[in-house]
């Protein structure tokens, strides 16, 4: 059942691109059959491939607003990453640490479309109403401390000097922060999650995405993936 809510949920986000994007008349993007069979492969890890936009020579450099971003990552039969365990977590946060990214987008984004309006079990939104947009997975509330984890992943502070998610730019200039970013001790806070307003541009770290694999395999018979 929760797994069909959050179905329900994804299409609804697909349907409610300018709440997203705050740009008229863009969906999510189908995957490219050539560019999933040639998609980079930069690490592995349980199963799927991973890369950095920033190593890849032809996206070097660029960066991407949030649905940009999904969608980059979607023609390769991949999405933005998500971090349902500590350990992949970690896994991109070391990435981070290591190459001295200052910030990525991830699949993290905020139930506050419609479809959302009137759910209980989302509110408050700052902390009930975030999933994992790439499988459609909830994010565990954000002042709790996830199963077989060791910490909160969301930082202390930020803008507001308070703890995230703290959906400061909506005091600045009325935009919700609806998606989920890492940030990498902007505010002399680590590398940790922060909410950021979907139209800032990031690079980002794609992930393989099995519905998109298997879309594509069952369409191109005989397709290496």
């Amino acid at each position: 059942m929760v797994m069909q809510t959050w179905l329900l949920v994804a299409c609804a986000a697909a349907l409610a691109t300018l709440t997203m994007a705050q740009k008229p008349g863009r969906f999510l993007s189908l995957p490219n059959a050539q560019k999933c069979a040639n998609r980079p492969k930069e690490f592995f890890y349980r199963g799927r491939n991973y890369f950095f936009s920033g190593h890849v020579p032809a996206l070097r450099g660029k960066k991407f607003d949030w649905l940009d971003g999904r969608n980059l990552c979607r023609e390769y039969c991949m999405d933005l990453v998500s971090m349902e365990t500590q350990e992949e977590n970690n896994l991109i946060f070391k990435l981070i640490q290591e190459n001295d990214v200052p910030y990525i987008w991830t699949s993290g984004r905020l139930c506050d479309f419609k479809g959302c309006e009137g759910r209980k079990d989302l509110e408050p939104k700052n902390l009930y109403g975030w999933f994992w947009s790439a499988n459609r997975e909830k994010i565990t509330p954000t002042n709790q401390i996830a199963n077989g984890w060791g910490y909160n992943p969301w930082s202390q502070t930020g803008h507001k000097k308070q703890r995230q998610p703290d959906n400061a730019e909506f005091d600045i200039n009325g935009t919700t922060e609806s998606c989920l970013s890492i940030l990498n001790n902007v505010y002399n806070d680590g590398i940790a999650w922060h909410d950021v307003a979907c139209y800032h541009e990031k690079p980002v770290v794609c992930e393989d995405n099995d519905e998109l694999l298997n879309y594509i395999a069952s369409t191109n018979p005989g397709i290496r993936l």
